[in-house]
């Protein structure tokens, strides 16, 4: 593990404990309110998965759809950056305070799977039908929805918890994987929702682990961005095609 000093913690073999560590157990920093993670990021994931079919039926499958993403960005932005601060949201863009983790080629694994298998299965069988249009608008929605997604799944955990690794990695990885069950709540996936959701679980937990270990999102970004890139499906239905 890294023992640098990072995102204003002090290194563990300091032995000095981090500021909001002394508050008490489940405070957030400077106040008594729980901690991002102490009751499980599963619950939020859950509450918004439901919405989103909720939304759907009462505005109407695409107007739902992409009402519940409106919220759903929301929430990735602001949240980090409420509990965070935008100093150490950008501390988590910066330089990794840490080297990628050994193995090293499991974590050039987390890194590159995710993006080669998406443009594999999603990019490619699309790319002959899709116009430039379809093309940037998943462009577009891949960088707003992957630097969100970062920032919640991956950056406020790794920040809030940077020595426990079930609230900084496994658990967030579970809420990013839960939360998927809402777009396919609307737009199912073509190879069934376990056949989707086990991958997405496997890059949560890749992904988070190479997040965690670095103390940063510079490394799991791209390959973020590059995945959801490939949704020329998904970009379609936001088109209305």
């Amino acid at each position: 593990m890294c023992d640098a000093v990072v995102h204003g913690y002090a290194p563990r073999h300091s032995g000095q404990q981090p500021s909001w560590s002394r508050v008490g157990p489940g405070a957030h920093p400077g106040s008594g309110r729980p901690r991002p993670g102490d009751r499980g990021p599963d619950r939020g994931a859950g509450w918004h998965a439901g919405a989103v079919p909720v939304l759907a039926r009462r505005l109407g499958t695409r107007r739902g759809h992409l009402t519940g993403f409106a919220v759903y960005w929301t929430v990735c932005y602001l949240l980090p950056l409420g509990l965070l601060g935008r100093t150490r949201v950008r501390a988590l863009l910066r330089h990794p305070a840490c080297p990628l983790p050994s193995p090293r080629w499991l974590a050039a694994a987390a890194l590159l799977v995710p993006p080669l298998g998406a443009a594999g299965s999603e990019l490619a069988p699309e790319l002959g039908n899709a116009d430039p249009a379809v093309v940037a608008t998943a462009a577009s929605v891949a960088v707003v929805n992957a630097a969100g997604e970062e920032l919640l799944w991956r950056g406020l955990f790794v920040a809030t918890f940077p020595d426990d690794p079930v609230r900084g990695w496994l658990w967030p990885a579970v809420g990013f994987t839960a939360w998927h069950l809402a777009p396919l709540a609307v737009l199912p996936s073509r190879r069934g929702t376990l056949a989707f959701l086990a991958p997405t679980a496997l890059i949560g937990a890749g992904l988070g682990w190479v997040a965690w270990r670095t103390r940063s999102l510079r490394w799991t970004l791209p390959p973020h961005v590059a995945t959801d890139a490939s949704g020329l499906r998904v970009a379609r239905f936001w088109l209305d095609r």
